[in-house]
Formats: structure tokens, C-alpha cells, sequence
């Protein structure tokens, strides 16, 4: 965990330390041509300091965080558990099974 940390701070550091390439004003790009999302979205990440360093720390969250654990069975509704506690009395009870319950 130490070294996924020091990761992120040598990255974000680095970010801080090197100069900021120029790029074309936001607004200008919406002034040309309002219908470019793709590009006028990168020129914002690319004019705001804070957006720059958020995708630095998401990057490295995707490079280092593990992989969401899946269940193994679906999720249950709760059937089951009123189903197991139904047959655990029928055994300890010795009891027929009751009526309007499936075999």
C-alpha cells in the first residue's frame, strides 16, 4: 500500500513540477465551433490544473485498486432462508412436511 502511494504522489508532483503545454482557450473552441464535445472537452481537462490532477488520481485508482469480488450465487431474496429454516424444523421435528410447501 506504501508504494501504490508513493505512485500517486510522484505522479501528481510531477504534474505540478512541469510547466503546462499551451493549448487553445475553451472558449475559443466553442466560439469556432460549439458542436466539437470531443475536443472541447479535452481542451477543458487540459486548461483546469484541478481536472488535470483528478484524472491523474483516477488513473491511478484503475491501476492499482482490486477487482470488484462478484458473488458466487445470485443475489437472494430471502426464499431460501425461509425455505432451510422450513426443512431444518421438518428434520429436527420429525414432522411431515407442512402443507402448501413444494417437494
Amino acid at each position: 500500500m506504501e508504494t501504490n502511494t508513493r505512485g500517486l504522489l510522484q505522479a501528481a508532483m510531477s504534474a505540478c513540477k512541469t510547466e503546462p503545454e499551451l493549448h487553445v482557450h475553451p472558449q475559443t473552441l466553442l466560439a469556432n465551433n460549439p458542436n466539437t464535445p470531443t475536443s472541447t472537452s479535452q481542451v477543458i481537462m487540459h486548461s483546469s490544473v484541478l481536472l488535470t490532477e483528478l484524472v491523474i488520481i483516477r488513473e491511478w485508482l484503475h491501476e492499482t485498486a482490486s477487482q470488484p469480488q462478484h458473488p458466487l450465487a445470485e443475489a437472494t431474496t430471502g426464499y431460501w432462508k425461509f425455505t432451510k429454516h422450513n426443512v431444518i424444523q421438518v428434520l429436527c421435528t420429525r414432522s411431515g412436511i407442512k402443507k402448501g410447501l413444494v417437494n
